[in-house]
């Protein structure tokens, strides 16, 4: 019956532009969802991740191949047409305009050649030229507005989900602990809620006819970002808050007042990073931090150490430090 059904969408889908678009969309959406390290069975089961690293559940894990497959199948006349007509024009801008990110997908998948997991390395690279290149067709077929629409989506089901799912971890270093809700811990809950309420405010400004639901998203992920208990998810709200009320601010401005006003905004800037740096631990203690940052500082040694050990090529991706791998 499910393979009838699938058959049937499969069907309906390639007859119907209206449908292709619809499922390519709900297809993205879905990928995105999938990649955002959900702690909910199966999603989280269903993160490229477990391509690469020995999966919790091999079963489950591996439908992400059907997944593909049938996404792949039903969208089959859409990326064709792309691939014969626009794929290469617009490979070739992605590699003019970034070439590091191709670099290091390449850099990814020959690290197999001195990494210790030589096969998990060889994955992680193609794995990653898979995202790329999956990137590469949505930014190809998606204006901007309409990729960040399906960041802000995906951003406010993790924060529903939140509300539903309580669970709290760090308890040793935040009294009762930090939300986390659905992701792996109160530091991840906390930047990507951080990132929502950016992308829901510049949403508010930009589009008034949906001001009072943008508005309402936005106060649910401030929300999340404070019961999460991140410190640098608080830092990294008021920076990027900054930054897009002065962007903004200074586009009002004629270049020569605007080139004014940014000298004045990085002296500022310059200032107040003095001040941070000579009353660092004063800074620390009103965010709930001490000068070992959480502990982190005792590990930075070691790593830095293990690091110098192969300062040029590195050990190989997904090869350092994995909690797979034991203690080898």
């Amino acid at each position: 019956m499910v393979v009838l059904y699938g058959i049937s969408v499969i069907v309906l889908v390639r007859r119907n532009n209206v449908l292709v678009e619809l499922f390519e969309s709900l297809s993205i959406r879905f990928l995105i969802l999938c990649q955002s390290e959900l702690m909910l069975t199966p999603f989280v089961h269903w993160n490229t991740l477990y391509l690469i690293v020995p999966p919790n559940n091999k079963l489950i894990t591996a439908s992400q191949g059907v997944i593909y497959l049938y996404i792949i199948t039903a969208l089959y006349p859409k990326i064709n047409r792309f691939l014969r007509n626009h794929f290469q024009e617009f490979l070739l801008k992605a590699l003019l305009n970034n070439p590091f990110i191709w670099i290091l997908s390449v850099l990814a998948i020959i690290s197999c050649v001195w990494s210790e997991t030589p096969l998990v390395a060889l994955k992680g690279g193609l794995v990653l030229l898979g995202i790329n290149l999956v990137s590469l067709y949505v930014s190809a077929c998606y204006s901007w507005g309409e990729i960040f629409g399906f960041i802000r989506w995906n951003i406010a089901a993790i924060a529903f989900l939140s509300f539903v799912v309580r669970r709290r971890t760090n308890a040793g270093t935040t009294e009762s602990g930090g939300l986390a809700g659905v992701l792996p811990s109160k530091n991840t809950l906390g930047g990507i809620m951080v990132l929502g309420a950016i992308l829901w405010i510049l949403h508010t400004i930009g589009n008034r006819k949906h001001r009072p639901i943008s508005i309402v998203m936005s106060c649910v992920c401030l929300l999340m970002a404070v019961q999460a208990k991140s410190g640098g998810a608080i830092f990294l709200f008021i920076v990027l808050l900054f930054a897009t009320l002065s962007t903004r601010f200074l586009k009002s401005f004629r270049f020569k007042h605007a080139a004014v006003m940014t000298s004045v905004f990085l002296l500022a800037t310059t200032v107040i990073l003095f001040l941070v740096f000579f009353n660092l631990e004063s800074a620390l203690g009103a965010v709930g931090k001490d000068l070992s940052f959480t502990g982190r500082s005792k590990v930075w040694p070691a790593v830095i150490s293990a690091a110098s050990e192969r300062i040029w090529l590195g050990y190989g991706m997904f090869s350092f430090w994995k909690s797979w791998r034991g203690l080898d």
